[in-house]
């Protein structure tokens, strides 16, 4: 076997480029999936970049013409150890007899789309690469024809001096900041359902700012993360923060009390079973339950127990794309195919159905504003699974469900149980995570995540319309199972008369 490079006469070029360049530009072909027509021009330019580096790295002149697009890594992506292992995905053509990165044997579907789970180490100094500093190497060797054909892929490790450029400042003394919208903060150190309400206006002390965002000193051991282009630094160092700790209690209860101390201001003595509204007046917080849907009580004979619920789909990420599939699929356009078909199911059994975005880019940090304008009843967040470094995702994919408020736990396990029964994927577990999206409290919220993008076989699950009808149709199943649980356990009391 021998490994050819560069050097090929431009005439054999010719071909094997035109026709690379035709699959990259034409869905029908090896180039990125059918999906929204703006989103497949944005891969394009990054396709033809790519096969056209495996093409003059990897053409044989003798028999073997390949053609190698690698998903992931991407060139200078930064990983986030200096040693382990990661996956690699994405397309071959044609079918080699083998192909293998770093040593490590990836397998291969019938379409050409593969999956790897490669060894890397930092090398001691960076090499140069364009204009990163770039440590880690994944090589790949296809063989084709008794040809063995090669492509490298650069990577960055935390300690490069490429990565050491995007550090975590820290501050000392702590630097104040002052935030720019109203947001709902996670608190670490602390336990889930301890939350954390920062109005428009609020100053914290911040320890840190990197990337994640602003590191901001709350109480004891406790901190927040606030983004960064939600905070400013400000020059006034005597301003106490004019934030609200929200806690949960007993019985579904919820309390709030100045940042800081001050007196907690119980939940109005009711349990908040939908959630609940927060509203700051005079410096004093008001906790306002939720009332249950007026469509709870609706008992029309013959009426699906959907009709006249009001059901928000978030189609998780964009501006950011997400997950990647090894055939190229975004999981923001795979997200929100998946929502349409389902709002298409939704409508059908008379439900009302909104979307937190479609085409148009929302950022996360502006997703619990939206929702609240939309007032919807429930809230079901649609995202595709990957991991990180050390994580073989052939050893262990499924099935998770994330929610975060004991209101939204009775939602989160009726979709679960209805994705299980109808997919028949492995049951990773309904978990409750302070996550962003799941963590809006105005009423039930969860997200789910059905599977993992980045395996070759779920892809072409993903792309395929009969598969996603499927999995809408346990979504739709599952709400609807909610529904009924809580039509049977709601004391008529509690209910609104149509």
């Amino acid at each position: 076997m021998k490994a050819v490079r560069l050097g090929v006469p431009h005439r054999a070029i010719r071909p094997v480029l035109g026709r690379v360049l035709r699959a990259a530009w034409n869905p029908g072909l090896r180039g990125p999936p059918p999906c929204e027509r703006r989103s497949a021009g944005r891969n394009r330019p990054r396709f033809v970049t790519s096969a056209l580096v495996f093409v003059l790295t990897c053409f044989s002149a003798a028999s073997a013409e390949i053609a190698l697009r690698v998903t992931r890594p991407e060139p200078a992506e930064i990983l986030s150890v200096a040693k382990g292992k990661t996956f690699v995905i994405g397309v071959v053509e044609p079918l080699p007899e083998s192909l293998e990165c770093n040593g490590a044997k990836c397998e291969v579907s019938k379409d050409g789309a593969f999956i790897g789970y490669a060894p890397f180490e930092a090398l001691p100094s960076p090499v140069r690469q364009g204009t990163n500093e770039c440590d880690v190497a994944f090589e790949f060797i296809a063989r084709v024809a008794e040809e063995a054909c090669t492509n490298r892929v650069w990577c960055v490790s935390p300690r490069s001096p490429f990565a050491a450029r995007a550090a975590e400042e820290a501050f000392l003394p702590p630097k104040p900041v002052r935030v720019l919208q109203d947001v709902w903060l996670g608190v670490r150190r602390g336990e889930i359902g301890r939350m954390l309400f920062a109005p428009e206006g609020a100053f914290f002390q911040a320890t840190s700012a990197g990337a994640e965002g602003w590191r901001v000193r709350l109480e004891a051991r406790e901190e927040a993360v606030l983004p960064l282009d939600l905070g400013e630094a400000f020059a006034a160092r005597d301003r106490a923060p004019s934030a609200w700790l929200i806690e949960e209690r007993e019985g579904l209860r919820v309390a709030a009390r100045p940042l800081g101390g001050g007196d907690a201001a119980p939940s109005s003595g009711a349990p908040c079973l939908w959630g609940f509204d927060f509203e700051v007046e005079n410096g004093r917080a008001k906790i306002l339950p939720r009332p249950p849907p007026d469509a709870l009580s609706r008992r029309a004979d013959g009426a699906s127990p959907l009709r006249g619920w009001r059901i928000c789909l978030d189609p998780g990420h964009h501006p950011d794309r997400g997950a990647v599939g090894p055939r190229g699929l975004e999981e923001r356009d795979s997200n929100l195919r998946i929502a349409r078909e389902t709002a298409r199911l939704l409508r059908a059994e008379g439900a009302k159905t909104s979307f937190t975005r479609e085409e148009d880019p929302l950022p996360l940090r502006d997703r619990h504003r939206r929702i609240r304008d939309l007032e919807p009843d429930v809230v079901v967040s649609l995202h595709n699974n990957s991991v990180g470094e050390n994580q073989d995702p052939r050893a262990r994919h499924g099935t998770q469900t994330f929610w975060v408020h004991p209101w939204s736990k009775d939602l989160a396990e009726k979709l679960h149980a209805a994705m299980l029964r109808t997919l028949g994927t492995t049951d990773l577990g309904c978990l409750r995570r302070d996550l962003y999206l799941p963590r809006y409290p105005g009423c039930p919220t969860v997200l789910l995540e059905p599977e993992y993008l980045i395996l070759p076989e779920m892809e072409a699950c993903f792309l395929d319309d009969a598969w996603r009808t499927k999995l809408a149709g346990a979504i739709v199943e599952g709400l609807r199972d909610f529904v009924l649980a809580r039509r049977a356990t709601t004391p008529p009391s509690q209910s609104f008369s149509q």
